[in-house]
């Protein structure tokens, strides 16, 4: 082994490798020497055998990336860092040794062990022997982290600066005011450059004598001078010449000084006042002419002084308030007595209001005191000026007589009250009608049902029939009146759902067949391709439209045929396709005079057509209207003799593809005795109508159930307060104790009240609103159909199942 002392005197080209190792780690002295540099000193290997070796790390080496001198030496710097970062080290390294001058990289990151990001400025100095062999690398890194970030945070404050003065939408100039560059643009914003229409790269170095013409020149120059003598120099509008349009300027310009209060620049700030003072001229014409107006007007006028209280009102103001000619108003309460008492409080409280600033405009209707039957009304408008401490300083209006206006608004309100009694009383007409014609209609159709599921003969069940299809027709025609009432107050609902629309026609123009073939008449169905199994529709207005259309076409064609044709078409919107479907019959035909009114309701083109075919004409009415609330359109083709034919459109949205159309449909469950089994009910059906009750007790009797009878709303409570019911269906309409009342006692009166369905012959929505606004569980409309009922026990049960489980 070599001493150090001897390692020392030896020329450095007779150095070998071991021997510069040992010299570097075996002198205590070099790690002292660089232990003291405020700066990172590495010194690497650079013979082949060993290239990039760390042969001295010095302390602040390892202070600034966390790793000890002992783990450094030795190893290569690569070994610490990233495969990136690893690879640049070796690159830069390559390149130092590549020359003879040392390589400067002014930045580069490194990440230490404590995952923090340092900059530094690094000097790479090869080092080479006698014989010119490389030996190592010198490596000096200052880190400049601080000193970067500081240069970051003033460069974006420099850009923004520059930003704002650069798009700021004012003009904004500087001038020097130094010795050797005076009076020499140093900025002109964008908004000179519009101004003037002078590109920035024009003025900037040059003077405004180099600038502008002389008379300009010599105008900024004298500002420019008095700006220059200290404080600030605000410059009444000026009138200059940009090209061939005269453009009015407003300046102010300051000095700005050193830190020694020398002059160092001039800044002035430049407003196109041009349209502004256009406008202020416009203003004092107007001005002028409104003076003249409100002379010539029939207004009054009104100024107030809140804190002197004086008072001036125009002559047609004291004309309007019926004053006497002698009247001197020397503050507002002397106006007080010309008020009607009613209507003091309420101009007092709009007054405060506004001066108060809870209001942007003054604005109070007033009657005046004035015997009867005379009755003067005045509408005042004003607004009030409010100083920067919060104080009323002016108030000015108008009054104007409005006297006419009233009179028509209590007039009008007269009528309105009027026709709100007369729809008041069309509801209640409806909805008597529906209650007394549906209460026997239920007993008729669900009787007939009933004794349908019977042993009868062929003539019997005819009979039977007949009986069904008569309650049926009349049962639609009542929903066709309900439906355009329903329409006609805007109360109709479109319930859009996935449908099968090719199902939905299929299985109407099956319904339609035996009356087809009855008559001889050829039913036609032609179902395109275009048409998706599966749209978004409302599947009930769809079927009604169906149904009146080709109701329609069977009722009015007596030989030929009906043919039905359904297509779909691309749409504009996007997901979504034209449904299309088209009704075409052979029949009676419509004269082109009779179209313009066909779809009027309650329309039967004449008397003749009502008492051959009958119904009310509301089914195309109807038709029209549901198509137009789905979005649609509806039109007709006809000739007098040669049939008729109706288009539909309807908007429908496509389905998704992933849609699975299982999670729409019902289950349909069979109606058995098993179904109570499943579901024990304590069931009570309180109706005064006889037929309606044994209707109601055969339909429960179907499912399973022994319901008990009540036959009204007294009787219904008693028998709640002796028996646990879980189910009372109430009739709304009983003598003595109507439906809600009882419903409302029971529930008052009994522990653990029963679920009270409204059982009902109201069939409007506004009727099942105020089922559920009276606190009932459900509603059921009359006739009373099996599913409904179906869902209405399956709800219940599942009620008193949790009920049950709960307690």
């Amino acid at each position: 082994m070599i001493p150090a002392s001897a390692a020392l005197h030896n020329p450095i080209g007779t150095f070998k490798e071991d021997d510069l190792r040992r010299i570097v780690t075996d002198v205590p002295f070099f790690e002292k020497v660089f232990d003291a540099f405020p700066v990172l000193v590495i010194v690497k290997s650079a013979c082949e055998t060993s290239f990039g070796q760390i042969l001295i790390w010095n302390k602040f080496a390892a202070e600034l990336t966390g790793i000890s001198r002992e783990d450094a030496l030795g190893h290569q710097v690569g070994d610490y860092f990233p495969e990136e970062q690893r690879q640049f080290f070796e690159q830069k390294d390559r390149e130092t040794m590549g020359g003879c001058d040392p390589l400067v990289i002014p930045e580069e990151p490194i990440q230490n062990r404590q995952g923090q990001t340092r900059w530094l400025s690094t000097t790479k100095t090869p080092i080479f022997d006698n014989e010119g062999s490389p030996l190592a690398i010198l490596i000096v890194s200052q880190d400049i982290t601080e000193r970067r970030e500081m240069s970051q945070v003033l460069h974006r404050e420099r850009d923004l600066m520059d930003g704002i003065l650069t798009n700021a939408p004012v003009g904004i100039l500087v001038k020097s005011l130094l010795p050797e560059t005076r009076g020499r643009y140093l900025i002109w914003n964008r908004a000179m450059e519009r101004m003037f229409r002078l590109p920035a790269d024009a003025v900037i170095g040059n003077t405004s004598v180099d600038v502008f013409d002389p008379v300009m020149a010599s105008i900024f120059n004298e500002q420019d001078l008095r700006a220059s003598l200290g404080g600030n120099l605000n410059i009444a509008p000026l009138v200059v010449k940009v090209e061939q349009t005269n453009l009015t300027i407003r300046a102010f310009k300051t000095r700005i000084d050193d830190a020694n209060g020398k002059p160092l620049a001039l800044v002035g700030v430049i407003e196109n006042v041009t349209e502004v003072e256009k406008i202020s001229e416009h203003s004092r014409e107007t001005e002028s002419r409104w003076q003249f107006a409100i002379a010539a007007s029939d207004v009054g006028v009104w100024d107030w002084n809140p804190q002197t209280r004086e008072v001036f009102l125009s002559q047609r103001m004291l004309e309007l308030m019926r004053a006497p000619v002698d009247f001197q108003c020397n503050s507002l309460i002397d106006l007080e007595r010309f008020v009607h008492p009613e209507y003091l409080a309420g101009l007092k409280n709009a007054m405060g209001a506004h001066l108060r600033g809870e209001t942007d405009v003054f604005r109070a209707e007033l009657r005046l005191r004035c015997e009867a039957p005379d009755e003067v009304w005045l509408l005042l408008n004003g607004k009030a000026q409010i100083s920067p401490s919060g104080e009323p300083t002016r108030a000015i209006g108008t009054v104007a007589d409005i006297s006419s206006v009233k009179l028509a608004e209590q007039q009008m309100a007269v009528s309105m009250q009027s026709a709100e009694s007369a729809n008041r009383a069309k509801g209640d007409f409806l909805a008597m009608m529906s209650h007394e014609i549906r209460t026997p209609l239920n007993g008729v159709l669900g009787f007939a049902d009933l004794l349908a599921e019977s042993k009868l003969n062929d003539q019997q069940r005819e009979f039977l029939q007949t009986i069904r299809d008569s309650g049926g027709a009349l049962l639609a025609i009542i929903n066709d009146i309900l439906d355009y009432s329903k329409i006609e107050a805007g109360k109709l609902d479109v319930d859009l759902k996935p449908t099968d629309v090719r199902q939905i026609v299929q299985s109407l123009i099956a319904f339609f067949h035996p009356q087809a073939e009855k008559k001889g008449i050829e039913l036609r169905l032609q179902i395109h391709s275009s048409v998706p199994t599966l749209m978004i529709c409302d599947p009930v207005r769809v079927r009604q439209i169906i149904l009146n259309l080709m109701g329609n076409a069977l009722k009015f064609t007596s030989r030929g045929y009906v043919e039905f044709d359904l297509l779909a078409e691309p749409s504009t919107r996007s997901n979504f396709c034209d449904l299309s479907f088209y009704v075409k019959d052979s029949g009676i035909g419509i004269s082109e005079a009779n179209q313009c009114r066909l779809f009027e309701p309650f329309n039967q083109l004449d008397a003749t057509t009502a008492r051959q075919f009958g119904g009310t004409g509301l089914g195309l009415s109807i038709v029209k209207r549901l198509s137009n609330l789905m979005g649609g359109t509806v039109r007709v083709e006809s000739v007098v003799g040669a049939g008729t034919t109706f288009f539909v459109t309807l908007p429908c949205q496509l389905v998704r593809d992933d849609f699975d159309p299982r999670k729409t449909m019902l289950i349909q469950l069979d109606i058995t005795p098993d179904f109570a089994k499943s579901r024990p009910l304590k069931i009570l059906v309180a109706e005064d109508n006889l037929v309606n009750r044994k209707l109601a007790r055969l339909l429960l009797q179907k499912f399973g159930y022994s319901p008990d009878e009540a036959e009204d709303g007294s009787r219904a409570v008693a028998m709640a307060l002796e028996k646990n019911y879980d189910l009372i269906l109430m009739d709304i309409q009983m003598p003595g104790m109507d439906g809600y009342e009882a419903a409302q006692r029971i529930r008052e009166l009994c522990p653990q009240p029963p679920q009270l369905v409204a059982l009902t012959a109201h069939a409007l929505k506004s009727d099942e609103a105020r089922s559920r606004e009276e606190g009932m569980d459900g509603h059921l409309s009359k006739p009373i159909r099996a599913d409904l009922l179906r869902k209405v026990l399956e709800k219940v049960a599942r009620t008193v199942a949790q009920t049950r489980s709960s307690v």
